[in-house]
């Protein structure tokens, strides 16, 4: 049973003019994790990800990093 969640709207302080440059890997990483834990479970449910827009706000956070995406909070260990 999926239950509908209306996310707030979150002002983020910094624009997008500094992002990582890997940040069009971020996505498919944050899917993958996502559906690795259960998170995600249909086509829908990762739409409402990719809404969330977490792939940028990591992008903006991080704008120096060039490692790409982190690997070491896997379901696996």
């Amino acid at each position: 049973m999926a239950t509908e969640v209306t996310i707030p709207t979150i002002d983020v302080p910094f624009g997008p003019s500094r992002t990582n440059p890997q940040v069009g890997r971020l996505y498919p990483a944050t899917l993958e994790w996502a559906r690795g834990f259960g998170l995600v479970s249909d086509d829908a449910a990762a739409e409402r990800l990719r809404k969330y827009r977490v792939d940028l706000i990591a992008s903006c956070y991080a704008p120096p990093s060039t490692a790409g995406p982190r690997r070491g909070c896997s379901p696996t260990g």
